[in-house]
């Protein structure tokens, strides 16, 4: 009986395929068209051989099928329910760095070659060097990763573990290191959401509060419990698809809950949000909620495109300038980070009197030691995720 249902799902799914991609091919074709037309004008097609130009006619067609598939939500949750009735723990894509991996635990994710960590060695040594000389604490945040080696299929290796391990063990003695995952439960499917490469709010909550304390006790904060503990936890169930769920569809990982949290004492804020180098998104001012997070993505019908993630930060900008109205110290603190630092850095703003937050993929060649010296802060944080270590985009700047 679970042959023949299997077969039948197989038939269906072979129809519903050659009816969106009929589709597709009808609709979109002066698309087509005025695509083949803007590649053959093109020099590097009128340079190229035949060979060569039926490759790049070939990637325009492809290009354009792929933006403008009909019914491609659909197809997606429709392909990952095959895969799921399958039985398949890999979902394979044509560029295999979209490859999506289930886990054991039921979390879905990806694995990484073996990183090279040598300029990220140097350029963070050298940021802690120069922090050391001009009496600035600079943290490092070890963040967890989500695969362990019995977690993945016997099959598969991953060496994004590994990789963030060989960088913090080649750090000099002025990077201060707080190792989360010492901290953090061992259970990974507690820790991240479970079709996103992010962690969950609750996980990226509790990096704070152990960040937040690694700082009072260095900068003499005069923290207090209230700072810590006390927040409202807001669930929305079953809302978030994440960055594997989009690859695979809602029905082969399923859905994430995400947890909204905000403090209960009163806050007064104003936040500059810059997209770009110098370009103001906009300015907010007035509490937590209405400055640093932003509840129109608390929305399960959120089009693919976005994500319920952006409810804090809304997306990746080049800075964010935060003047606490209402502080309780005069300190400064600079955090240089990617996306995993979204969740975290509205609490850590809570607890200065002025946060600037850069994400140096975004603001590229920046000359941060002239920037350091010029808004003086007290300490540093450098906060990423174990994937951004394949890349050098968060390291693109000049120290001089």
């Amino acid at each position: 009986m679970k042959k023949i249902i299997k077969n039948l799902f197989i038939i269906a799914f072979v129809g519903f395929l050659t009816l969106t991609l009929s589709c597709t091919v009808l609709l979109s074709a002066e698309d087509f068209k005025s695509d083949a037309r803007t590649i053959r004008k093109s020099e590097e097609y009128k340079s190229s051989n035949k060979l060569e130009r039926i490759n790049l006619l070939a990637k325009s067609i492809e290009s354009t099928l792929n933006k403008k598939i009909f019914l491609k939500d659909n197809y997606i949750d429709i392909y990952g329910l095959f895969q799921k009735v399958l039985q398949k723990k890999v979902v394979h894509e044509g560029d295999t760095s979209l490859t999506v991996i289930k886990e054991k635990n039921g979390l879905l994710t990806a694995s990484y070659p073996v990183g090279n960590i040598t300029n990220y060695t140097k350029k963070l040594n050298s940021l802690a060097d120069f922090s050391k000389e001009n009496d600035i604490y600079f943290l490092y945040i070890k963040v967890p990763w989500r695969n362990t080696d019995d977690s993945l299929p016997f099959y598969i290796k991953d060496n994004c573990q590994d990789t963030s391990d060989r960088l913090v063990a080649s750090f000099n003695d002025n990077v201060n290191v707080l190792d989360l995952e010492e901290l953090l439960p061992k259970e990974k499917e507690k820790l991240f959401f479970k079709t996103d490469h992010h962690w969950n709010t609750e996980t990226a909550f509790a990096s704070y509060q152990h960040i937040i304390k690694d700082l009072d006790s260095k900068l003499d904060l005069n923290l207090t419990d209230k700072y810590l503990n006390d927040y409202d936890f807001k669930t929305y169930k079953n809302i978030f698809l994440g960055t594997y769920g989009k690859r695979t569809g809602k029905y082969y990982g399923g859905w994430d809950d995400f947890t909204y949290i905000t403090p209960k004492f009163e806050t007064n804020l104003q936040v500059i949000n810059y997209r770009n180098v110098g370009k103001v998104e906009d300015v907010r001012k007035g509490s937590f909620a209405d400055t640093l997070t932003y509840p129109e993505f608390l929305d399960k019908d959120l089009d693919r495109d976005l994500s319920v993630y952006y409810t804090y930060g809304k997306g990746t900008k080049a800075e964010v300038n935060i003047t606490n109205l209402m502080p309780y110290n005069n300190k400064k603190l600079l955090i240089l980070k990617d996306s995993y630092a979204d969740i975290v850095y509205p609490f850590l703003s809570l607890n200065f009197k002025q946060t600037k937050v850069v994400d140096v993929r975004r603001y590229r060649a920046i000359h941060l030691f002239r920037y350091i010296n010029k808004y003086q802060p007290d300490a540093i944080i450098f906060l990423q995720s174990p994937l951004d270590l394949y890349t050098e985009d968060l390291i693109n700047f000049q120290e001089k």
